[in-house]
Protein backbone atom coordinates (compact mmCIF):
# COMPACT_ATOMS: atom_id res chain seq x y z
CA UNK A 1 0.00 0.00 0.00
CA UNK A 2 2.32 3.25 -1.26
CA UNK A 3 -0.46 5.48 -1.38
CA UNK A 4 -2.83 6.59 1.81
CA UNK A 5 -6.44 7.69 2.14
CA UNK A 6 -6.47 11.56 1.34
CA UNK A 7 -7.88 11.67 5.00
CA UNK A 8 -4.93 10.41 6.27
CA UNK A 9 -3.66 12.78 8.41
CA UNK A 10 0.42 12.23 8.23
CA UNK A 11 2.61 10.63 5.50
CA UNK A 12 6.06 11.52 6.94
CA UNK A 13 6.72 8.10 8.33
CA UNK A 14 5.20 6.06 5.01
CA UNK A 15 7.66 8.85 3.00
CA UNK A 16 10.47 7.85 5.20
CA UNK A 17 10.27 4.04 4.20
CA UNK A 18 9.83 4.94 0.71
CA UNK A 19 13.25 6.89 0.77
CA UNK A 20 14.96 4.03 2.12
CA UNK A 21 13.62 0.88 -0.08
CA UNK A 22 15.01 3.86 -3.22
CA UNK A 23 18.07 4.21 -1.59
CA UNK A 24 18.88 0.62 -1.52
CA UNK A 25 17.37 -0.24 -4.62
CA UNK A 26 20.12 2.38 -5.96
CA UNK A 27 22.73 0.86 -3.78
CA UNK A 28 22.01 -2.83 -4.67
CA UNK A 29 22.55 -2.05 -8.48
CA UNK A 30 25.65 0.59 -7.68
CA UNK A 31 27.75 -2.04 -5.79
CA UNK A 32 27.08 -4.64 -8.20
CA UNK A 33 28.47 -2.11 -10.56
CA UNK A 34 31.56 -1.03 -8.51
CA UNK A 35 32.74 -4.57 -7.91
CA UNK A 36 32.07 -5.33 -11.58
CA UNK A 37 34.57 -2.39 -13.12
CA UNK A 38 37.12 -3.53 -10.24
CA UNK A 39 37.20 -6.82 -12.02
CA UNK A 40 37.27 -5.49 -15.46
CA UNK A 41 40.05 -3.19 -14.48
CA UNK A 42 42.32 -5.80 -12.94
CA UNK A 43 41.45 -8.10 -15.14
CA UNK A 44 43.05 -6.00 -18.63
CA UNK A 45 46.59 -6.00 -16.82
CA UNK A 46 49.42 -7.79 -18.06
CA UNK A 47 51.36 -9.61 -15.81
CA UNK A 48 54.22 -6.83 -15.58
CA UNK A 49 52.01 -4.25 -16.20
CA UNK A 50 52.48 -2.32 -12.34
CA UNK A 51 51.24 0.92 -13.49
CA UNK A 52 47.73 -0.75 -15.12
CA UNK A 53 47.52 -2.56 -11.40
CA UNK A 54 48.40 0.39 -9.65
CA UNK A 55 45.72 2.51 -11.44
CA UNK A 56 43.29 -0.24 -10.86
CA UNK A 57 43.73 -0.03 -6.93
CA UNK A 58 42.95 3.48 -6.75
CA UNK A 59 40.08 2.60 -8.74
CA UNK A 60 39.11 0.12 -6.85
CA UNK A 61 39.78 1.76 -3.20
CA UNK A 62 38.13 4.39 -4.30
CA UNK A 63 34.57 1.96 -5.57
CA UNK A 64 35.08 0.89 -2.02
CA UNK A 65 34.89 4.25 -0.39
CA UNK A 66 32.11 5.08 -2.21
CA UNK A 67 30.29 1.80 -0.79
CA UNK A 68 31.01 2.53 2.63
CA UNK A 69 29.83 6.33 2.68
CA UNK A 70 26.66 5.26 0.82
CA UNK A 71 25.97 2.07 3.54
CA UNK A 72 26.99 4.77 6.02
CA UNK A 73 23.97 7.04 4.94
CA UNK A 74 21.44 4.65 3.92
CA UNK A 75 21.52 2.19 6.86
CA UNK A 76 23.75 4.02 9.90
CA UNK A 77 21.50 7.23 9.22
CA UNK A 78 18.49 6.61 7.25
CA UNK A 79 17.24 3.54 8.74
CA UNK A 80 17.93 3.61 12.29
CA UNK A 81 16.16 7.33 12.43
CA UNK A 82 13.08 5.57 10.80
CA UNK A 83 13.75 2.74 13.60
CA UNK A 84 14.36 5.65 16.34
CA UNK A 85 10.76 7.34 15.21
CA UNK A 86 9.40 4.10 15.36
CA UNK A 87 10.70 3.01 18.48
CA UNK A 88 10.22 6.10 20.75
CA UNK A 89 7.38 7.85 18.88
CA UNK A 90 5.37 6.02 16.42
CA UNK A 91 4.59 2.45 17.73
CA UNK A 92 3.81 4.14 21.92
CA UNK A 93 1.34 6.67 19.92
CA UNK A 94 -0.51 4.10 18.56
CA UNK A 95 -0.36 2.08 21.83
CA UNK A 96 -1.66 5.58 23.73
CA UNK A 97 -4.98 5.42 21.26
CA UNK A 98 -7.65 2.90 21.01
CA UNK A 99 -5.27 0.84 18.75
CA UNK A 100 -3.14 -0.44 21.49
CA UNK A 101 -6.03 -2.69 22.31
CA UNK A 102 -7.58 -4.02 18.97
CA UNK A 103 -3.66 -4.10 17.38
CA UNK A 104 -1.36 -4.84 20.34
CA UNK A 105 -0.60 -8.29 18.64
CA UNK A 106 -0.24 -6.79 15.18
CA UNK A 107 2.49 -4.34 16.48
CA UNK A 108 4.54 -7.18 18.32
CA UNK A 109 4.52 -9.28 15.39
CA UNK A 110 6.10 -6.00 13.44
CA UNK A 111 8.53 -5.36 16.30
CA UNK A 112 9.77 -9.18 16.50
CA UNK A 113 10.25 -8.54 12.58
CA UNK A 114 12.20 -5.29 12.74
CA UNK A 115 14.27 -6.69 15.16
CA UNK A 116 15.00 -9.69 13.39
CA UNK A 117 15.87 -7.48 10.31
CA UNK A 118 17.95 -5.26 13.13
CA UNK A 119 20.05 -8.30 14.15
CA UNK A 120 20.27 -9.39 10.50
CA UNK A 121 22.19 -6.06 9.43
CA UNK A 122 24.23 -6.16 12.84
CA UNK A 123 25.61 -9.55 12.08
CA UNK A 124 26.14 -8.93 8.36
CA UNK A 125 26.98 -5.80 8.65
CA UNK A 126 30.52 -6.20 9.87
CA UNK A 127 31.48 -6.27 6.14
CA UNK A 128 31.53 -2.37 5.90
CA UNK A 129 33.83 -2.18 9.29
CA UNK A 130 35.69 -5.21 8.50
CA UNK A 131 36.60 -3.93 4.92
CA UNK A 132 39.14 -0.96 5.27
CA UNK A 133 41.19 -3.51 8.05
CA UNK A 134 41.13 -6.41 6.05
CA UNK A 135 43.07 -4.88 3.73
CA UNK A 136 45.28 -3.46 5.70
CA UNK A 137 45.81 -6.23 7.44
CA UNK A 138 47.10 -8.57 4.75
CA UNK A 139 49.02 -5.93 3.22
CA UNK A 140 50.95 -6.26 6.41
CA UNK A 141 50.84 -10.04 6.74
CA UNK A 142 51.95 -10.22 3.07
CA UNK A 143 55.17 -8.13 3.97
CA UNK A 144 55.90 -10.10 7.03
CA UNK A 145 55.74 -13.32 5.15
CA UNK A 146 57.15 -12.60 1.72
CA UNK A 147 59.87 -10.29 2.85
CA UNK A 148 61.98 -13.06 4.32
CA UNK A 149 61.38 -15.79 1.22
CA UNK A 150 61.95 -12.99 -1.14
CA UNK A 151 65.19 -11.39 0.45
CA UNK A 152 67.95 -14.28 -0.40
CA UNK A 153 66.39 -14.00 -4.41
CA UNK A 154 66.95 -10.22 -4.27
CA UNK A 155 70.30 -10.41 -2.98
CA UNK A 156 71.14 -13.30 -5.61
CA UNK A 157 69.92 -10.52 -8.37
CA UNK A 158 72.40 -7.70 -7.39
CA UNK A 159 75.15 -10.29 -9.12
CA UNK A 160 72.96 -10.24 -11.95
CA UNK A 161 72.79 -6.53 -12.41
CA UNK A 162 70.13 -4.16 -11.37
CA UNK A 163 67.98 -4.55 -14.33
CA UNK A 164 67.00 -7.84 -13.22
CA UNK A 165 66.57 -6.92 -9.62
CA UNK A 166 64.11 -4.23 -10.48
CA UNK A 167 62.27 -6.85 -13.13
CA UNK A 168 61.41 -9.39 -9.99
CA UNK A 169 60.58 -6.28 -8.27
CA UNK A 170 58.08 -5.83 -10.53
CA UNK A 171 56.25 -8.83 -10.88
CA UNK A 172 56.39 -9.08 -7.08
CA UNK A 173 54.61 -6.10 -6.99
CA UNK A 174 51.94 -7.07 -9.62
CA UNK A 175 51.40 -10.34 -8.13
CA UNK A 176 50.76 -8.75 -4.33
CA UNK A 177 48.48 -6.53 -5.98
CA UNK A 178 46.71 -8.75 -8.05
CA UNK A 179 46.27 -10.81 -5.17
CA UNK A 180 44.77 -7.37 -3.04
CA UNK A 181 42.69 -6.65 -5.50
CA UNK A 182 41.36 -10.24 -6.08
CA UNK A 183 40.21 -10.33 -2.29
CA UNK A 184 38.70 -6.77 -2.31
CA UNK A 185 36.84 -7.67 -5.43
CA UNK A 186 35.49 -10.81 -3.52
CA UNK A 187 34.60 -7.93 -0.62
CA UNK A 188 32.80 -5.99 -2.53
CA UNK A 189 30.56 -8.98 -3.82
CA UNK A 190 30.18 -9.78 -0.34
CA UNK A 191 28.76 -6.15 -0.27
CA UNK A 192 26.50 -6.23 -2.75
CA UNK A 193 24.87 -9.35 -1.71
CA UNK A 194 24.15 -7.78 2.19
CA UNK A 195 22.56 -4.97 0.76
CA UNK A 196 20.55 -7.24 -1.65
CA UNK A 197 19.32 -9.04 0.89
CA UNK A 198 18.54 -5.95 3.16
CA UNK A 199 16.42 -4.40 0.81
CA UNK A 200 14.49 -7.49 -0.09
CA UNK A 201 13.69 -7.76 3.84
CA UNK A 202 13.36 -4.50 4.21
CA UNK A 203 10.76 -4.01 1.20
CA UNK A 204 8.87 -6.99 2.81
CA UNK A 205 8.87 -5.24 6.19
CA UNK A 206 7.90 -1.77 4.85
CA UNK A 207 4.89 -3.76 3.12
CA UNK A 208 3.33 -5.41 6.13
CA UNK A 209 3.94 -2.56 8.02
CA UNK A 210 1.53 -0.39 5.33
CA UNK A 211 -0.71 -3.05 5.03
CA UNK A 212 -1.24 -4.00 8.41
CA UNK A 213 -1.72 -0.63 9.95
CA UNK A 214 -2.36 2.45 7.51
CA UNK A 215 -6.27 1.09 7.24
CA UNK A 216 -6.31 1.24 10.69
CA UNK A 217 -4.76 4.88 11.53
CA UNK A 218 -7.21 6.27 9.37
CA UNK A 219 -10.22 4.75 10.97
CA UNK A 220 -9.08 4.65 14.72
CA UNK A 221 -7.10 7.92 14.95
CA UNK A 222 -8.92 11.73 14.22
CA UNK A 223 -6.69 13.37 11.17
CA UNK A 224 -6.05 16.34 14.22
CA UNK A 225 -4.22 13.74 16.30
CA UNK A 226 -2.58 12.47 13.54
CA UNK A 227 -1.02 16.30 12.39
CA UNK A 228 -0.33 16.63 15.68
CA UNK A 229 1.91 13.36 16.28
CA UNK A 230 3.60 14.73 12.55
CA UNK A 231 4.45 17.93 14.75
CA UNK A 232 5.78 16.19 17.79
CA UNK A 233 7.98 13.49 14.61
CA UNK A 234 9.70 17.31 13.12
CA UNK A 235 10.46 18.49 17.18
CA UNK A 236 12.18 15.25 17.99
CA UNK A 237 14.12 15.28 14.56
CA UNK A 238 15.29 18.27 15.22
CA UNK A 239 16.80 21.40 12.66
CA UNK A 240 19.93 19.52 11.13
CA UNK A 241 18.10 15.99 10.77
CA UNK A 242 14.80 17.53 9.71
CA UNK A 243 17.03 19.45 7.03
CA UNK A 244 18.57 16.62 5.43
CA UNK A 245 14.98 13.93 5.52
CA UNK A 246 13.03 17.20 3.83
CA UNK A 247 16.35 16.85 1.00
CA UNK A 248 16.14 12.79 0.71
CA UNK A 249 12.55 12.81 0.59
CA UNK A 250 12.26 15.41 -2.19
CA UNK A 251 14.89 13.21 -4.31
CA UNK A 252 13.87 10.00 -3.53
CA UNK A 253 10.05 10.69 -4.06
CA UNK A 254 11.01 12.62 -7.36
CA UNK A 255 12.91 9.97 -8.46
CA UNK A 256 10.74 6.81 -7.49
CA UNK A 257 7.26 7.81 -7.25
CA UNK A 258 6.22 11.02 -8.86
CA UNK A 259 2.25 10.72 -7.08
CA UNK A 260 4.02 11.15 -3.86
CA UNK A 261 6.81 13.40 -4.32
CA UNK A 262 3.49 16.12 -5.63
CA UNK A 263 1.89 15.18 -2.56
CA UNK A 264 5.01 15.54 -0.61
CA UNK A 265 5.41 18.97 -1.97
CA UNK A 266 1.99 20.05 -1.60
CA UNK A 267 2.69 19.72 2.07
CA UNK A 268 5.84 21.52 2.34
CA UNK A 269 5.30 25.71 3.28
CA UNK A 270 6.67 27.49 0.08
CA UNK A 271 9.51 29.53 1.93
CA UNK A 272 11.02 25.88 3.01
CA UNK A 273 10.37 24.52 -0.50
CA UNK A 274 13.10 27.70 -1.85
CA UNK A 275 15.84 26.54 0.33
CA UNK A 276 15.67 22.88 -0.80
CA UNK A 277 17.71 22.80 -4.04
CA UNK A 278 20.69 24.85 -2.10
CA UNK A 279 20.57 22.22 0.72
CA UNK A 280 20.61 19.63 -1.50
CA UNK A 281 23.57 21.17 -3.28
CA UNK A 282 25.20 21.01 0.29
CA UNK A 283 24.32 17.73 2.11
CA UNK A 284 23.28 15.29 -0.46
CA UNK A 285 23.91 15.74 -4.42
CA UNK A 286 27.54 14.22 -4.39
CA UNK A 287 26.25 11.24 -2.33
CA UNK A 288 23.12 10.44 -4.08
CA UNK A 289 25.34 10.72 -7.24
CA UNK A 290 28.05 7.92 -6.27
CA UNK A 291 24.82 6.10 -4.36
CA UNK A 292 22.59 5.72 -7.53
CA UNK A 293 25.41 5.82 -10.19
CA UNK A 294 24.08 2.68 -11.74
CA UNK A 295 20.50 4.57 -12.29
Amino acid sequence: MLTSPDHLGFHGWRWHSLSISYELCCLQRSSWLYADQCHNCFHRCSPTDLTCYQFCKKACDNYSKYLTKSLQHVWDWNWKTFVTVEEKLFFPWLRSHRVKSAYENILQDLERERNRLIQFSNTQGKLRSFKNSFFSFWRKKLATVLGPLTSPWNNWSLLKGQKRSRTLSVIDQCRQLKAELERQYQQQQKVHRFVTQLREKCDKYFVHERTLLLPKISVLIPPTQQKKFNNRVLRFLGYSNCRLQLVVLDETLKQSNREEWLRFRSQVPRAIQLFIPYWKRCYYKQLHHIMCIAE
